[in-house]
Formats: structure tokens, sequence, C-alpha cells
């Protein structure tokens, strides 16, 4: 579905010399769903945008770290629980 919330995806090449980051796993991942004709398209776009929020940009390898990941699940529970 196309719409004013939904506009088109668009998948820019991507330079083979580039390091790998957030924003070119989320590439990837919604290619994918393109790809393989999920339905739930709107749903990985959400999922993405909540990750954006926190990873954008960062290198693959930052994500990693456990502490990251870890400090991304509290801030979502206080956001969710307010606690």
């Amino acid at each position: 579905m196309i719409g004013r919330k939904n506009p088109p995806l668009e998948f820019p090449a991507i330079p083979p010399d580039s390091p790998l980051t957030f924003d070119i796993l989320a590439q990837a991942y919604l290619e994918d769903y393109v790809l393989q004709r999920y339905r739930s398209l709107n749903t990985a776009r959400g999922r993405v945008e909540h990750l954006r929020a926190a990873f954008g940009g960062w290198l693959a390898a930052a994500i990693r770290a456990a502490r990251s990941a870890i400090c991304y699940a509290l801030q979502r529970h206080r956001f969710f629980w307010g606690r």
C-alpha cells in the first residue's frame, strides 16, 4: 500500500567499500521484504524506524556490543511503561 504515510521505498545503490552500518542493514532488511513479497511491509517499516531512532548511522560492529542493545531495550521499556 502506498499513500501519504507510506511513500514508495527507494533503495539507493551502496558503494562496495562502504562500512557496514545500521542503515545498510535496514535497507537490506526492507529490500528482502519487497523481494519476498511479504504482506507486512508496513510493520517492517515501523520496526526499522524505531531502531533507526536509536541506531541510525551506527556501525554494525558497535551495535553488536551488548551494552548498546541493553540500553536500547531499557529506553523502549521506559517509553512504554514509564519506569
